[in-house]
């Protein structure tokens, strides 16, 4: 079929989609405000059945307990380089609002701010990364991989204060 013969057909089940909708037929269904549950890709075809006897009984195998691990790690990082951005951006605020010489003094102390939080953020960059890989090690082939570029996260943290800390070689 050419794409103007599915135009119609579309447009038709759309209609009835939005129909049922506003009927309220898909109000109160099993599940409804939850995620989909879905392993699809994550295991492999003739591991499904054992690791569902696994996950009925509350065990997993260790590399999905440390996907979820992994995932959790990244969240965190994600969200303490968001908060060290917010807290960046009200120290140049409240630097720029003072007087030269409190300007100076503000500015160092946002800037040594700044390098201890990256250092501690490059740490958590690099277990990160060390996880990942023992994930890559233990995971089957088909379970996905996890796309956290460690360089490109610390230069999004570098780009939050891209003044060099004091005392530190700019170059």
């Amino acid at each position: 079929m050419t794409n103007d013969e599915v135009r119609p057909i579309r447009q038709r089940v759309e209609q009835a989609i939005e129909q049922a909708a506003a009927e309220g037929v898909f109000d109160n269904l099993a599940g409804t405000g939850r995620p989909l549950k879905s392993d699809a890709g994550l295991v492999p075809n003739e591991l499904r059945v054992p690791f569902k006897v696994l996950e009925n009984a509350g065990m997993a195998p260790a590399w999905v307990e440390l996907a979820a691990e992994i995932e959790r790690r990244i969240d965190e990082f994600r969200a303490a380089r968001r908060d060290h951005e917010r807290r960046m951006r009200r120290a140049r605020e409240h630097a720029l609002a003072g007087t030269a010489g409190d300007f100076a003094a503000r500015f160092r102390a946002a800037g040594n701010a700044h390098a201890e939080l990256r250092e501690i953020l490059a740490k958590d960059a690099r277990g990160i990364v060390r996880l990942i890989d023992r994930f890559n090690t233990m995971a089957p082939a088909s379970a996905p991989r996890f796309g956290f570029l460690a360089r490109a996260e610390l230069e999004a943290v570098d780009a939050i204060w891209p003044w060099p800390a004091p005392g530190s070689d700019p170059t």
